[in-house]
């Protein structure tokens, strides 16, 4: 996945860059509001994960801002912000998922990896391309409805191919 990462925190920051790359995404990053937004108007990405409180400009005005100018890109709220109104506000203001800090890495990976589910699925359980058929629900395969056996890095790489159709893509 292409993710752009807007985070104050140094430390944090340089934590999930560095896991997400090992993890094998791409990312971008931003320490500021309006570097983030910038960043998020201008090009494509498959995920946003964005803090609330950032130099210039708050996440909260960054996600309406982006929501404003219809862009629908899948935005994670990761911030120090865990109270249920901060959590509703957010969530009502086109966040797609919400953590609180502090958070686990494991449960960061498990949501990036549902919002991806999602993404491709458009709120579907199956992909399909010409004779191939993909169910995601039971991850299975099916070309000309006979199974394909494939590995759990097989399988995600068919869809990270699939998702990113219409760009070039890289081994990093």
């Amino acid at each position: 996945m292409k993710i752009l990462l807007i985070e104050d925190d140094p430390n944090i920051l340089s934590l999930l860059k560095r896991g997400l790359v090992e993890d094998g995404h791409s990312i971008e990053t931003s320490e500021d509001g309006e570097e983030g937004e910038y960043l998020a108007s201008m090009n494509n990405y498959d995920l946003i994960i964005l803090d609330w409180m950032l130099p210039n400009k708050e996440g909260i005005e960054i996600l309406k801002s982006l929501r404003k100018k219809n862009i629908t890109t899948p935005v994670l709220m990761l911030t120090a912000k865990s109270e249920i109104d901060d959590k509703v506000l957010g969530l009502n203001h086109g966040a797609d998922d919400y953590l609180s800090k502090p958070f686990s890495y494991k449960e960061l990976i498990a949501r990036i990896e549902a919002i991806y589910r999602r993404s491709l699925s458009d709120g579907k359980n199956e992909i399909i391309i010409n004779d191939l058929t993909i169910d995601m629900n039971k991850k299975i395969v099916k070309k000309e409805n006979v199974e394909i056996s494939l590995t759990a890095k097989e399988y995600e790489l068919l869809l990270f191919l699939i998702n990113n159709k219409n760009s070039m893509v890289s081994n990093g």
